[in-house]
């Protein structure tokens, strides 16, 4: 058992330090020497989540919770168990699914230690994450389907999706641009307008949203206003052929309006400021080509930085290659070393066959004790054969010391039934579902049990 400190302590200054691989090897170690000190698979669990090996540290974790349900070990050591499994579960969590055995974890670790902050912390943070996920999962799915009504043409029964969608993810631009192209097919023109509003407001570099309000001004005969949404529009889609056509449409009934020769020199005027705003749009795009194209040189420079890099690397390799060799004899040498060490480790071996011939004579005065013990149970299980049948706990079949009553209207001693929970929602006795966890002290029975242990002279 002292080795076994030992190397927890050893294991505790190398978590602080952080070198978790050297405190995993030191806590295996010391479980080995003491497979009845769960903290050790605890502390090893603790070393596996930092080092991100999570599948580890669910492991060590539910070995931890087994034995200390065999061990009847400390309840704040298993809950503890159950916290890292949560935590470790919780890293490993890719959708809403996922969460749910984490919140399971750590309902039970809070329900043997209610009072734990951080594990309560950890439970909030695992159940919101699950809901968000639950929520995007569910607008995906209400978009895929709006999506495939859209294309089928059934524009209520695809912005009726768009909307549940909206309620599960209100911060989708895409949902709002969609939504407002049903209402606009449906001729609800407010409402679309209003939709694209809220997607060009979520994300102003998103191109549809211009185009769904461009299409609604345009139905409403404000043309310049759309020529405007749709020039807006254009800086972030210059390539989209469909914002042209639509502005050219925008010229055209401007013309078409035009009565009179002093409107229409107006109206040219008008339609040369947009044709220069248009030409700004395709010039800051000119920009951006030039820009990736600057980019592409730099991204050459870099690939030239790396080739230089890797031919470093080979001289260094081969450096290393001369490293190797030289740590391979210091290797060498100690291999010797320990060859000496393990003639020495013979010779003590021998030692202690002559300690084990010792422990033969010790063994029989302890084969006498054990005589003299038998005598003493002998009188306990006398004792034992008066005890009342209701007086002995269905689980630990000993007599109880704290009776409580489960809610199957049987007692049990409070420990015991506490660590068949852990594990378990059906009662010990008729192995059908407990309708809940909640325990009752039994008073009348532990005063009939400490009255009959002071008639045995026995404290309970």
């Amino acid at each position: 058992m002292e080795e076994a400190q030992l190397e927890k302590k050893k294991g505790d200054d190398d978590y602080k330090d952080e070198f978790y691989k050297r405190a995993v090897k030191h806590y295996t170690r010391g479980a080995e020497l003491d497979s009845g000190d769960i903290s050790f698979l605890i502390k090893r669990a603790k070393a596996h989540f930092w080092l991100q090996e999570y599948e580890d540290c669910v492991s060590d974790c539910d070995e931890a919770v087994e034995r200390g349900r065999e061990l009847r070990s400390s309840i704040g050591l298993v809950a503890d168990a159950l916290s890292w499994k949560g935590s470790a579960l919780l890293e490993l969590a890719a959708c809403a699914a996922d969460y749910e055995p984490a919140i399971t974890a750590l309902r039970l670790s809070l329900r043997l230690c209610p009072g734990n902050k951080e594990t309560r912390a950890k439970l909030d943070e695992a159940e919101s994450v699950k809901k968000s996920f639950e929520d995007q999962e569910a607008a995906d799915h209400h978009q895929d389907e709006g999506q495939e009504l859209l294309s089928q043409g059934k524009w209520e029964e695809a912005a009726a999706q768009f909307t549940e969608a909206i309620k599960m993810n209100p911060t989708d631009p895409k949902n709002f641009s969609d939504r407002a192209k049903c209402h606009i097919k449906l001729n609800v023109l407010a409402k679309g307008l209003e939709d694209a509003d809220r997607c060009i407001e979520l994300d102003p570099t998103f191109c549809k949203g211009y185009l769904r309000k461009g299409d609604v001004q345009l139905l409403n005969h404000n043309y310049e206003g759309a020529m405007a949404t749709y020039l807006a529009g254009l800086k972030y889609g210059p390539q989209k052929a469909y914002i042209h056509d639509r502005l050219k449409r925008c010229v055209e009934h401007i013309i078409e309006m035009a009565n009179d020769s002093a409107a229409k020199e107006e109206l040219v005027k008008e339609i040369e400021y947009l044709r220069n705003e248009l030409q700004k749009s395709m010039d800051e795009a000119e920009e951006f080509k030039e820009e990736a194209s600057d980019e592409r040189l730099r991204r050459s420079e870099l690939e030239q930085m790396v080739k230089a890099l890797g031919d470093s690397c080979t001289s260094r390799v081969e450096q290393l290659i001369i490293e190797h060799g030289r740590l391979l004899q210091e290797a060498n040498k100690h291999n010797a070393n320990l060859e000496r060490q393990l003639s020495e480790y013979r010779e003590h071996n021998a030692n202690l066959e002559d300690q084990l011939s010792e422990y033969g004579e010790h063994n029989a005065n302890l084969e006498r004790q054990l005589s003299e013990c038998r005598g003493d149970f002998e009188r306990l299980l006398s004792i034992q054969n008066r005890i009342q049948t209701h007086f002995i706990c269905p689980i630990s079949q000993e007599v109880m010391h704290d009776p409580h009553i489960a809610a199957d209207g049987h007692t049990y001693e409070a420990q015991e039934i506490s660590h068949w929970l852990v594990e378990h929602n059906t009662s010990p006795m008729t192995n059908l579902p407990l309708e809940h966890i909640e325990l009752t002290p039994n008073h009348t029975l532990r005063s009939a049990i400490q009255e009959w242990c002071q008639h045995q002279n026995m404290a309970p």
